[in-house]
């Protein structure tokens, strides 16, 4: 609700924020937490093995296979308990969960909009599938802009 008064609109935007945060699940939030600390190992992983100028470890091998575990197992699970024919939370809801990790938030997104597409009736909204479209374009930034190897 907007009453023309900044102060006031910019209160109400904040506490309804924290009202979206708020209805998120626990297990929700710890999954999250957990994905996001499992993709920053990796990433940590990998620029330390780069700039140690070390070939692909068996720790890598490791999380990737943790993170495909995540995806396929405990992303569906939970899916099926908590978001069957919902979109999952938005990325700027579990912001705060992960520090505002601004790549994980882009492969958050992309698991959000994939499964949008694929379980919630009627599929995206018109602005989900520019967001979505523009979400891939933040990916590919993301790759085509690193110093070296993504």
């Amino acid at each position: 609700m907007h009453t023309g008064d900044p102060k006031q609109d910019l209160a109400y935007e904040r506490q309804y924020e924290q009202q979206t945060y708020q209805v998120i699940p626990e297990v929700i939030k710890n999954f999250i937490q957990y994905f996001h600390k499992t993709v920053s190992d990796l990433i940590d992983q990998k620029v330390y093995e780069l700039q140690a100028s070390r070939v692909s470890s068996d720790v890598i091998d490791q999380k990737v296979y943790e993170i495909q575990d995540i995806y396929e197992n405990s992303w569906t699970k939970l899916t099926e308990r908590f978001f069957k024919n919902t979109p999952w939370p938005e990325a700027e809801a579990i912001a705060p969960q992960v520090g505002n990790d601004a790549v994980f938030l882009i492969l958050y997104k992309e698991l959000y909009y994939r499964h949008i597409y694929a379980k919630v009736s009627g599929g995206p909204s018109l602005e989900q599938r520019f967001e979505s479209y523009y979400n891939y374009c933040n990916l590919f930034n993301y790759i085509l802009n690193a110093d070296g190897p993504a």
